[in-house]
């Protein structure tokens, strides 16, 4: 079984320590979103496992081996999608295949990347011409298209509107269904961590610890209303606001 590592990892700026020996895995498959408060290291552990920097201390791996460089099979979304101006939708979507392999094939999966977010209508539009929602689901159908093992997100919908940042979310939690990849969101979204994700770690700020890692057991999609879920969504914020989180349970918590 596919397994994603940080081990006692370190990772610091200058003299600003923002990773001490943090330890955190991800199951193949596995839904984990990734709270705390800015400063607390969230997008540098996300960065660690996506190769695009490396630990001071520590080991990040993937099945045993260690990540030094980006993957094929590890693919990022961050919070502006960083679409290719002079490119089409279908071109920048391309662009997450790395110009590999047969151009026509290449094209149908794209096609196909942007049919399941919705977009297929759009493959000839520029990126100036779309909307927030439109691009950033161009941003997701870029690092879905090579289907990779490992989906890593950093703050992908939280300059959208509401309803948009709704719909998409949607999207990603049926295309996680159907595909199975791993995931890491990174949020500062709590209703969004507890919707989609399998676990939900909360940070302590830099050098980050793991003052809460609470299980989710509660089916997809969830309903946001329920008692169970705005429950969960509580203990999280007690979690994030110092409330002894780590006295309460030692370990990880388990809610449904």
């Amino acid at each position: 079984m596919s397994q994603f590592r940080l081990e006692a990892v370190q990772r610091a700026f200058g003299e600003r320590v923002v990773l001490n020996r943090l330890s955190l895995s991800i199951a193949e498959g596995e839904a984990v979103a990734v709270v705390g408060r800015s400063g607390c290291g969230k997008s540098t552990l996300l960065r660690l496992l996506a190769g695009l920097d490396r630990p001071d201390a520590g080991r990040v791996t993937i099945d045993g081996t260690l990540v030094m460089r980006p993957r094929p099979d590890v693919a990022v979304v961050f919070q502006e999608p960083r679409l290719l101006p002079w490119l089409d939708v279908l071109g920048n979507v391309m662009v997450g295949l790395g110009g590999k392999g047969d151009r026509g094939q290449a094209r149908e999966q794209a096609l196909r990347a942007l049919r399941r977010v919705g977009l297929a209508e759009a493959a000839a539009k520029l990126p100036k011409t779309l909307s927030g929602g439109m691009a950033q689901r161009v941003g997701i159908a870029r690092a879905l298209v090579r289907r990779p093992r490992l989906l890593l997100l950093d703050e992908p919908f939280s300059a959208l509107d509401a309803l948009t940042k709704i719909e998409l979310q949607g999207a990603l939690d049926r295309i996680r269904a159907e595909d199975g990849p791993a995931l890491l969101l990174v949020t500062h979204d709590l209703e969004e961590a507890a919707a989609l994700a399998d676990r939900v770690v909360v940070l302590e700020t830099a050098p980050a610890g793991i003052v809460l890692d609470l299980a989710i057991d509660l089916p997809h999609p969830r309903n946001r209303r329920s008692a169970a879920f705005q429950a969960i969504e509580a203990r999280l914020a007690r979690a994030l606001g110092g409330a002894d989180a780590a006295e309460d349970d030692p370990g990880m918590e388990r809610a449904a």
